[in-house]
């Protein structure tokens, strides 16, 4: 048994040790979904959700951008969350070019839909609109969504929703997917940017449990790109950015799976302060998932989003793995982008415990790679992380522009690298066991330089790979691979 799956049978163990902090969490869903959603809450039995996605045969174009390393992928392993704790395992960070999702087999679905579909029944003959298609939407069905645009209107603004009388079950999940082959785009350019006030509109908003929404991407919207507020939900190869909050956002939630999707560009930065979200930059993450159990966000590329790149505030026995973040906290233009914190992983906050951040790249963000963020963190691990140039912004003082590395007196950070970047203590020394800078004879202050093989192209495989020879190939994100 490796030292990652010991890690993770402890965490497994301590959470059923404590089933009153999962009671308190349904209280709190409850409550929200009362008072703010409206939805109904489905209390499932403890079960497996099957990580990967529809999984048939057949092939799908990539999930890309423009920018270079977004087109980075990482092979999928087997992964399950079940509601008594977080079971999801570690993999190192793989060296794949390009995010292929496979698709949902075609003959598996139940309704469709298109950009110019006017079908009452939804078939995949005379295919609905997106809103009939979601009004006729039941527990279990295969929604394929045909390619193109889905130009959404102020009369959508309520109706972007898959309802909680949707809800699939652990053996047969509701999906929501583009056609196998093409494209679709939720577009919500034309929702006005103060709709937040009207409480939770202007998202694709995920109401029901059970449910895949994969290989979709959403643009533009107000608020939230993906809102999910219900359990044992996965978001995979999706694309959500340009929206005016988080991209991928979920909320008082058990056993969410974030996985194999891009997320960028996502800011609230100019849109002023109101009394739900907006902040002038400090509110839009690429990734958040906020006081809740037992999710996973691994193999996902995050990039230029306003305030962190990927951020689990107030969550527990979270696993953060495998991702590539970089550049949150800035503009387009380089410039720092409002308010934003800009680390590229936030790893808690208000007494959060039992979080693990493993095999991840972040480099070059606005302020530190791995933030443990003002609270007291309990028994947070940092595990074969690689963090690089971040803070630094033309500056010679690095130090005082950011870190690779924030922790606590009971953190533990082990083989991990951080180069060109200062490691930083916040309330503690941390405990180390063999990290870059140990085998450096470096100091928290003066964490030194690794060398890599690759440092400017982040699409090529061997970007901030160490350098056969270098003594550090069994540390950071590559280890292993």
């Amino acid at each position: 048994m490796c030292l990652l799956e010991i890690d993770r049978l402890q965490y497994y163990l301590f959470q059923l040790s404590y089933p009153t902090a999962r009671y308190l969490n349904i209280l709190r869903k409850t409550m929200y979904n009362k008072h703010f959603i409206k939805s109904t809450l489905l209390i499932s039995s403890i079960g497996i959700l099957t990580a990967c996605g529809g999984g048939g045969a057949g092939t799908d174009a990539s999930t890309s951008t423009t920018d270079g390393s977004a087109n980075s992928t990482y092979a999928t392993g087997s992964t399950t969350n079940s509601t008594s704790g977080n079971s999801a395992t570690s993999s190192p960070i793989s060296s794949n070019k390009n995010i292929v999702v496979q698709p949902t087999p075609v003959s598996e679905g139940t309704l469709f839909a298109s950009p110019t579909g006017t079908g009452s029944g939804a078939s995949a003959d005379d295919p609905a609109s997106l809103q009939e298609a979601l009004n006729n939407l039941q527990g279990g069905d295969v929604l394929f969504l045909r390619g193109g645009v889905y130009t959404l209107s102020m009369s959508d603004l309520k109706k972007v929703v898959i309802p909680s009388r949707a809800s699939g079950s652990s053996s047969k999940p509701t999906i929501i997917e583009s056609y196998p082959g093409e494209r679709a785009i939720i577009d919500g350019g034309n929702l006005r940017r103060d709709v937040y006030e009207q409480k939770n509109q202007g998202s694709l908003r995920v109401e029901a449990d059970y449910v895949k929404v994969r290989r979709i991407e959403v643009r533009s919207m107000p608020e939230f790109g993906i809102l999910v507020t219900a359990d044992n939900v996965v978001v995979e190869g999706c694309e959500s950015h340009h929206n005016g909050l988080t991209g991928i956002f979920g909320h008082h939630i058990n056993n969410l799976l974030v996985q194999d999707n891009i997320t960028h560009h996502n800011s609230d930065v100019g849109l002023g302060v109101n009394k739900w979200s907006y902040d002038n930059g400090d509110n839009a993450d690429g990734i958040a998932v906020a006081y809740s159990n037992s999710s996973t966000i691994r193999h996902n590329i995050v990039y230029l989003n306003s305030d962190d790149g990927i951020d689990i505030w107030g969550s527990n026995n979270m696993l953060i793995n495998a991702n590539k973040t970089y550049r949150n906290g800035y503009l387009d233009n380089g410039s720092h982008a409002g308010k934003g914190n800009g680390n590229g992983i936030k790893s808690g906050g208000q007494n959060t415990h039992d979080n693990v951040v493993s095999y991840n790249l972040s480099w070059k963000n606005y302020s530190n790679g791995i933030d443990i963020s003002e609270s007291t963190n309990l028994r947070t691990k940092y595990v074969h992380n690689t963090t690089w140039h971040n803070g630094y912004n033309g500056s010679s003082n690095i130090y005082q522009l950011g870190r690779g590395y924030t922790f606590n007196p009971d953190t533990e950070l082990r083989n991990n690298i951080s180069s060109d970047d200062a490691v930083h203590f916040w309330n503690g020394n941390g405990i180390f066991v063999d990290n870059s800078w140990d085998r450096g004879n470096h100091s928290w202050q003066d964490v030194g330089t690794v060398p890599f093989i690759n440092t400017t192209d982040p699409s090529s495989p061997d970007f901030l790979r160490p350098a056969p020879g270098s003594g550090y190939e069994d540390l950071g994100a590559y280890a292993g691979n």
